[in-house]
């Protein structure tokens, strides 16, 4: 059972060391998950993932930045710093709908997000 606690919190079991947070919280209120681990769903990926991991592999690189999308009821973009070991599944851009976990390491949307998890979001 979902539940909104103190405003934030979706669900009171921890995810991977985080909590699912609501996106429209996120977007108001970014600066408050300082240094937290929060999980935001369902998100939409700019890129196919599989496609951005095996570039950033060939490039050496140990990250690449994927930005995610959320747009019901209201609009938010989170980027976020992939590891490229990271398991990610197989989704093309604007694809089906993602769950994120990812540490919030600057209080903010677009910098500093460091992924800890993307699955499919299932609602079930």
């Amino acid at each position: 059972m979902t539940l909104l606690l103190s405003g934030k919190l979706l669900n009171p079991r921890p995810l991977l060391g985080g909590h699912e947070v609501d996106p429209a919280e996120f977007k108001d209120d970014t600066s408050e998950f300082k240094g937290e681990i929060v999980t935001l769903e369902p998100m939409r990926a700019n890129t196919s993932l599989r496609f951005a991991q095996s570039f950033a592999r060939r490039s050496g690189d140990p990250y690449y930045n994927v930005v995610f999308r959320w747009s019901s009821p209201v609009e938010i973009t989170v980027s976020l710093m992939v590891p490229v070991d990271l398991n990610v599944p197989d989704v093309n851009a604007d694809g089906d709908a993602l769950s994120i976990t990812f540490e919030c390491t600057e209080g903010n949307a677009m910098n500093g997000n460091k992924a800890v998890q993307i699955s499919r979001w299932s609602h079930w």
